[in-house]
């Protein structure tokens, strides 16, 4: 198992994590939340790429503050 958290929408560090735990070997990923940077002036495909990178190899998803300010507005 493979645990991370605060990505904030930086796709680069997120797709070297990744590639990092594939090469562990762990059969489950985890992401705590923060996939997103709510206060960010990135681009929001960038922010799409994370969230759907995230999805697409994360057995459990948690939201983070980011998550719960981005659904606040």
């Amino acid at each position: 198992m493979a645990i991370f958290s605060d990505v904030h929408g930086q796709i680069g560090r997120l797709s070297a994590c990744l590639e990092a735990v594939a090469r562990t070997g762990a059969d489950e990923l985890w992401c705590l939340g923060d996939a997103i940077d709510g206060l960010s002036a990135r681009p929001p495909e960038l922010t799409v790429a994370c969230v759907r990178a995230i999805n697409d190899v994360c057995t459990v998803k948690l939201a983070g503050n980011h998550e719960a300010w981005a659904l606040q507005d």
